[in-house]
């Protein structure tokens, strides 16, 4: 099974989406798609919907898989490492451009325990670099916890801005079942 991304409210529970796509169900799979632009966004009529920009960034580096690297601990029958072909075009270093999206698919063969949870925040404060980079935010900040009974771990992450204003917080789970082959025992749901 894929690692699954969702944005829970404080309580836990799955809240709507706080960024600027739509999801929905097909005949045979979940999809997600932009919102376009109503005509309350006068700079954007006809355009894609940007009324949560900082959301929507950090909502697509999370679930968007970024190419697994050399020391990924991935099992030998993967074979796909994954990766956006964007990062190979049109890339400006010059500016903080670089690879986008997150490594957090490749913990989806690992236990869920504090070494995965420690892991999964590093990855998730990795992929969402290119905010502080590109000077959208001045920092981010991730903290997390382990929920092997919901066969999950909660990452709270916090973008935050000029001094004094206000960080613009979201709680993510990280969803998955692990892999029996990686010696880990499959997660109860």
């Amino acid at each position: 099974m894929a690692i699954q991304i969702i944005e829970v409210d404080p309580d836990g529970e799955e809240s709507p989406l706080h960024w600027d796509t739509t999801f929905g169900i097909g005949f045979d799979d979940a999809f997600g798609d932009w919102m376009v632009a109503d005509v309350a966004e006068r700079l954007s009529v006809g355009g894609l919907r940007a009324r949560a920009p900082i959301e929507t960034a950090m909502a697509l580096l999370l679930t968007t898989d970024a190419r697994a690297r050399p020391e990924d601990d991935l099992p030998d029958f993967v074979t796909d490492r994954r990766g956006w072909w964007g990062d190979k075009v049109d890339v400006d270093e010059t500016i903080g451009e670089g690879d986008l999206g997150s490594r957090l698919w490749t913990l989806q063969w690992s236990p869920l325990d504090d070494d995965t949870l420690a892991r999964a925040k590093a990855l998730a404060r990795e992929a969402l670099q290119p905010l502080v980079t590109q000077r959208v935010v001045q920092r981010i900040t991730v903290e997390g916890e382990a929920l092997p009974a919901e066969g999950r771990i909660d990452l709270m992450v916090s973008a935050y801005g000029a001094v004094g204003s206000r960080p613009i917080a979201r709680r993510f789970a990280v969803l998955w079942e692990a892999h029996a082959s990686a010696g880990a025992q499959p997660l109860a749901r």
